[in-house]
């Protein structure tokens, strides 16, 4: 962790900024530590192949993705948007269109369990709401738990489950506005 701020304890005090391409490398490097944090558990959502350095690079260009800063650095980051996969219109939401997508929510393995990714999302909500969106529609990797319960405890209502290339997803909702 030495090339890491230490991170803080109360989520209150992180920012939640728009990522610029000036934060490229952290999210990046963010990836490829919660890859081996998610191997470590038993956990093959991510790989080599997604997400890529390209596919960060066009939500951080497309003005996307939010970061979360935490004692300076850059500790976990989110992309929001308007991009349904394909596979959600087999599923039956509750609320209608429009809803804010939410994409590759990660907080670096050493600034987890601080409440960061809670903060992300209701920093998401907030944005939802102000946007005139009616829901967040979201999915998880079923063998990811603690991404699961997080959604879960958090109010979003699971909807229904689809199969991407690693396997399956399950997908929650939360109304918003």
């Amino acid at each position: 962790m030495s090339d890491l701020a230490i991170p803080v304890s109360d989520p209150t005090t992180a920012e939640v900024v728009r990522a610029t391409m000036d934060d490229i490398d952290a999210v990046c490097a963010i990836v490829a530590r919660a890859i081996g944090a998610l191997e470590a558990a038993g956990i093959y959502q991510w790989d080599a192949h997604y997400p890529s350095r390209d596919v960060l690079a066009e939500d951080i260009e497309g003005g996307q993705m939010d970061v979360v800063r935490s004692g300076g650095a850059v500790a976990g980051f989110v992309t929001r948007n308007d991009e349904a996969p394909e596979e959600y219109r087999s599923l039956c939401w509750r609320y209608p269109e429009p809803a804010l997508m939410v994409h590759r929510l990660t907080i670096d393995p050493p600034f987890q369990r601080l409440g960061l990714a809670r903060r992300l999302m209701e920093f998401t909500e907030s944005q939802a709401a102000a946007g005139g969106y009616r829901s967040i529609r979201l999915e998880s990797f079923v063998a990811n738990r603690r991404a699961c319960s997080l959604y879960e405890r958090s109010g979003y209502r699971k909807v229904g489950t689809i199969e991407f290339r690693k396997g399956p997803f399950c997908c929650y909702e939360l109304g918003v506005g």
